[in-house]
């Protein structure tokens, strides 16, 4: 549903049956005119048992990391951090990329507070203290400043809420299912960015269940991705507020507002062109199955631990 990104994976794969584009490509395909399978993908990922637990965020970036990278390149930013020491002397200075930006949510216990996305992206690149680190121009330690800004933002910025923690009160990871405060649009010092897709998970740690929310680059209206389910999702989460709220938000993507896909639906879409309004904490997955066999079909995440 990413149209730069499929248009480059059919555009620029090769015909080697190892490669993750090849069979991207033949899948992308399929999918235009008829159902599919996802058998080879997997294969691809090295996944044998799809009941076991498996992060979504993992394998969207071993997706992305295995693929051409002309063809996942709209994914791709690079950070660039700086540390100066207390005189102002840079002592560090480094630039690295990003498949996504990971946003810490405190409090992992405390389920009852309202996450707010865009004060946590604030939060992310805020300058940092440190004591005791080394500056050769002063030929000592000094307490320094590390700060961080987004060097190349990429067309598509995705954004990873990091629900799975580990509790040192409890010594063992737990999930965060606190609401988040999900905005339409994201603004940077360069560029702006509009959300165009959501990957929900329900369950525990134990097991769950994920969906996605899309808007498609052609359409004002958005889908719900449910297995092999797709249905129309008959809300306005924007149509009177900026924001909405959702306890099972796991994945955020937006799309930077200059991009190609985007050019396509600007003119009608400022507040979002969806169905029936819906209250805060609904734009969830409407799944009719029973928690146990949620918990059954599609395990959740173990450990995110790596940023």
């Amino acid at each position: 549903m990413t149209k730069d990104f499929r248009e480059a994976v059919e555009s620029h794969c090769g015909q080697d049956q190892k490669t993750a584009d090849f069979h991207l490509k033949n899948l992308f395909k399929t999918l235009k005119t008829s159902e599919t399978h996802t058998k080879d993908i997997l294969s691809i990922l090295g996944i044998e048992n799809v009941y076991k637990q498996r992060d979504a965020a993992e394998y969207f970036e071993s997706i992305l990391s295995m693929v051409n990278p002309y063809v996942s390149k709209i994914f791709k930013g690079h950070l660039k951090h700086t540390t100066r020491c207390s005189e102002g002397h840079v002592t560090s200075d480094k630039t690295g990329p990003f498949w996504t930006l990971p946003l810490s949510m405190e409090n992992p216990s405390d389920s009852n507070k309202t996450y707010s996305v865009r004060e946590g992206f604030k939060e992310f690149f805020k300058s940092s203290t440190v004591s005791g680190m080394y500056c050769d121009q002063c030929n000592e330690k000094t307490d320094s400043t590390i700060a961080c800004k987004m060097e190349h933002p990429p067309e598509i910025l995705t954004l990873l809420l990091k629900r799975f923690e580990f509790d040192y009160h409890r010594m063992s990871y737990v999930k965060n299912d606190c609401c988040v405060d999900v905005p339409h649009t994201l603004r940077t010092k360069n560029c702006d960015y509009e959300l165009y897709a959501v990957v929900d998970h329900v369950g525990s740690l134990r097991g769950g269940h994920y969906t996605a929310k899309i808007k498609p680059y052609d359409d004002h209206n958005w889908y719900v991705f449910d297995d092999s389910y797709v249905t129309q999702l008959n809300s306005k989460p924007f149509e009177q507020v900026e924001s909405f709220r959702s306890q099972s938000a796991y994945l955020l993507m937006y799309r930077k507002l200059d991009s190609p896909d985007r050019q396509m639906n600007h003119a009608t879409d400022h507040k979002s062109s969806l169905g029936d309004s819906t209250p805060p904490c609904s734009l969830e997955t409407g799944a009719s199955r029973t928690r146990a066999e949620e918990e059954r079909k599609a395990p959740a995440p173990q450990k995110r631990q790596r940023q």
